[in-house]
């Protein structure tokens, strides 16, 4: 068995629930010269580089070279992200003419089911201001999922409804359907190191639901540990997970990681999508266990009251930042629903993966 942490965690900071967060105390906002350079660089590199570029070295070192908005976001994580509760809002991040729907639905920014030039154009911005934040986090990561061309790894990730169904006999990741529920990490489908951030900026509502629950897992953790420990054991254990697509030539659709991990340094790493991991006994034609199942179910028991998560409504113009080795995410079982008739109604979401530095 993997090395495991054999303790309860009461810090706050760490094990939190929803009725220990007031939304106002994790969110802050960028100071406005840190705002000015960020639209400053994308204006003058928006032509240069796009989602397949933004996280090889030319693009990183200029964004670094930001230092203002650079040091502004190295002093937020430690405190927000690392040792705090692992969630961050950041406020209005991008230039207002950004996010102007009013602009956009006065025909200047037009944009429907067919993207146009001039909506890519501005997407592209949108996505280098991401990527430039995330550079100061880290290294991105690519995303190994099909872009609107069909090809894959991608440094920034499109989050809205591809009218897909994701679930069993699916290949369809979580990210593009509007389906709920379904609590789960990032980059479930990759073995370690997963990303530890996952800084995701809001675009578009949709017509109906969308927000984003989330919560720590130490709680899970804690109650496993004094109630169930024997099926957290099992948890600490290698389980056989489907690829979903993320895997590079030549490399098998399955392998191994167990979803609970433990090291000194980072101490509790937690990595979950149930389907993925039913799909890869599947694909493997192998059947868990009889306690492999227990645990899993006990820890869907326990990550499933949603009453414990915080529930974020974003609006455009905010960014996201969680830890995504101490938290776990997901929609309203209800999901959401977008409009078919107006384009400002269909959620959006754009995602980078973030490794930090060493």
């Amino acid at each position: 068995m993997n090395k495991m942490l054999q303790k309860v965690i009461t810090e706050k900071r760490l094990s939190w629930e929803r009725s220990d967060i007031n939304i106002e105390n994790i969110m802050v906002q960028l100071s406005s010269k840190s705002i000015d350079m960020l639209h400053y660089f994308i204006e003058n590199n928006c032509d240069s580089y796009n989602e397949k570029t933004f996280g090889q070295g030319d693009f990183r070192k200029k964004a670094l070279g930001l230092n203002i908005l650079r040091d502004e976001i190295e002093g937020l994580i430690p405190k927000y992200i690392s040792n705090g509760p692992g969630i961050l809002l950041i406020k209005n991040v991008l230039p207002s003419e950004y996010t102007d729907f009013d602009k956009w639905k006065s025909g200047e920014m037009t944009f429907n089911g067919k993207d146009t030039i001039k909506w890519k154009k501005h997407l592209n911005k949108l996505k280098m201001a991401l990527a430039v934040i995330s550079c100061q986090l880290g290294y991105l990561h690519l995303q190994g999922e099909e872009d609107e061309e069909g090809e894959k790894r991608v440094y920034v990730k499109e989050i809205k409804d591809r009218g897909m169904k994701y679930g069993p006999g699916s290949n369809a990741h979580y990210s593009d359907t509007n389906q709920g529920g379904d609590f789960h990490t990032d980059g479930a489908e990759r073995p370690f190191p997963i990303p530890k951030y996952l800084p995701i900026l809001f675009i578009r509502p949709s017509e109906r639901g969308g927000q984003m629950v989330i919560k720590s897992i130490y709680p899970t953790h804690n109650r496993l540990y004094k109630n169930s420990p024997e099926l957290l054991k099992c948890l600490y254990e290698n389980f056989i997970w489907d690829r979903r697509g993320s895997q590079g030539e030549g490399e098998s659709n399955t392998f191994e990681k167990p979803i609970f991990t433990y090291s000194p340094k980072e101490s509790l790493i937690f990595s979950y999508l149930r389907v993925y991991i039913e799909s890869g006994y599947s694909i493997e034609k192998k059947k868990m266990t009889s306690e492999e199942i227990a645990a899993l179910n006990a820890l869907d028991k326990e990550i499933s009251d949603e009453n414990l998560y915080l529930s974020i409504k974003f609006q455009p113009g905010n960014l996201f930042i969680s830890n995504n080795y101490m938290t776990i995410h997901g929609r309203p079982k209800e999901g959401y629903k977008d409009s078919k008739l107006d384009p400002h109604k269909q959620r959006l979401m754009i995602r980078t993966w973030v490794s930090e530095i060493s």
